[in-house]
């Protein structure tokens, strides 16, 4: 349990890089982490999990969601907890749900790839923008499936926003996108890692001149 003063928004985040989905357990355990924050934690994980059961709408309507009684969002966790859905590989939507699909955990595929989990929440969010054919090259043989689906997956439409930011959305403005080549220079990786995606990035910019 931690009762030392700390930012929810900092939680949040944290919270984001460590769950994959909402579950009724994730709840309880970042409830007894946090105990100070839990009604905050049971509303967003309310939240988290109405976004995931309309996945085909990727805005949630804020009015609709604050009127839901917390307690029926939370029958859905249970719900969920008991019936998990199957994932399947052809019909994968997001880079998470695709690495599910096989089996791995995103820690796992991240380092296989040169890269770390924050990178793969990015890209699962279409955060960045300027990919390097490479990445879908590699992505796509680590899920066993086409580039072009990868490309899809991680490059297809505008960015998407993460349980997180919608929760935060009327806090401030959501976090804008960046560069790929950014990104790797402001990581946390290792410089070899950092000098490989660079060299990758620099490489096919010089070939299509």
């Amino acid at each position: 349990m931690n009762t030392q003063p700390v930012d929810f928004d900092y939680i949040l985040d944290s919270l984001m890089l460590e769950e994959s989905e909402p579950n009724y357990r994730a709840l309880t355990r970042w409830i007894e982490q946090y105990p100070q924050f839990k009604q905050e934690l049971s509303e967003f994980f309310a939240q988290w999990a109405i976004q995931a059961e309309r996945l085909e709408e990727p805005e949630i309507d804020a009015e609709r969601l604050s009127n839901l009684a917390v307690s029926h969002a939370l029958d859905i966790l249970h719900r969920r907890e008991k019936n998990p859905q199957p994932t399947k590989r052809d019909t994968a939507r997001t880079l998470l749900k695709a690495i599910a699909a096989v089996g791995i955990s995103a820690e796992k595929m991240a380092a296989n790839v040169r890269l770390d989990l924050k990178f793969v929440k990015k890209l699962d969010l279409r955060r960045l923008t300027e990919l390097p054919g490479h990445l879908f090259e590699v992505l796509g043989e680590q899920l066993e499936a086409p580039a072009e689906a990868v490309r899809s997956m991680i490059a297809g439409g505008p960015p998407l926003r993460n349980a997180a930011a919608q929760f935060k959305a009327k806090q401030r403005p959501l976090p804008t996108t960046e560069t790929f080549l950014d990104a790797v220079r402001n990581s946390t990786l290792s410089d070899e890692d950092k000098a490989y995606w660079i060299r990758i990035v620099e490489n096919e910019k010089r070939s299509s001149k």
